[in-house]
């Protein structure tokens, strides 16, 4: 269970948290001007990733045999900075939800995303309700690892938010449907993944995510 632990606040990355008070709000409202995302986060106006490949070697392609088995995909470790109500915990939090990201695409799984996500966090929800959606009836994700490439964070701010910032690079997946068609996702790049995090009744909540699609990198 996070708890505060004193003379632990961290002071780096004070450019980019000015965000925090509006980060804290992201999960129920949208970012003006952002442009709306597709499959596998729905969510309206906060994400682009990954991003469906239409193209010969992507998109939507028919079935010419029965779906393969899923694969066994082990969950990602809970990192025991998680346990402290610091800037790191609030890093290792973050990072632990979105290495869940690709996890729960792939086996359905929502028992530690769902115990992350707090009620008005667009980005949980609508990821929850794609990987559900995928899943029920025995499709699955395969591919999207994610990988972290830097961190810093912030706080704690108003109401005891921290802000998060991660560079997330997920690789390229594939989403197998229960009636046999896949659908492909190029590689993307989110260098300003950001997420605001806060410490509720001894535990780490999403209070919401923002991207930047101006700054999504696909290949």
């Amino acid at each position: 269970m996070c708890g505060r632990v004193d003379g632990m606040v961290s002071r780096r990355g004070r450019r980019v948290w000015a965000l925090a008070g509006v980060l804290a709000l992201v999960g129920c409202a949208p970012s003006e001007g952002a442009e709306g995302p597709t499959a596998p986060v729905a969510e309206p106006s906060q994400s682009t990733v990954p991003v469906t490949d239409g193209d010969a070697e992507g998109g939507v392609e028919d079935p010419s045999a029965e779906p393969s088995e899923p694969p066994e995909v082990d969950p990602p470790e809970r990192p025991a900075a998680m346990e402290e109500e610091t800037v790191e915990g609030a890093i290792a939090a973050a990072k632990y939800f979105m290495e869940l990201y690709p996890y729960i695409y792939a086996t359905g799984d929502l028992e530690e995303w769902d115990a992350l996500s707090d009620d008005g966090c667009e980005f949980c929800r609508n990821s929850r309700e794609l990987a559900k959606d995928l899943t029920t009836d025995g499709g699955y994700a395969s591919g999207g690892a994610v990988e972290i490439f830097a961190e810093d964070g912030g706080g704690p701010y108003e109401e005891g938010v921290y802000a998060v910032e991660l560079g997330v690079r997920f690789a390229a997946s594939t989403f197998v449907y229960a009636d046999g068609s896949q659908e492909r996702h190029r590689q993307a790049e989110m260098p300003n993944f950001r997420l605001s995090m806060l410490c509720r009744d001894g535990a780490w909540v999403v209070l919401g995510v923002l991207t930047d699609p101006s700054e999504t990198g696909e290949t």
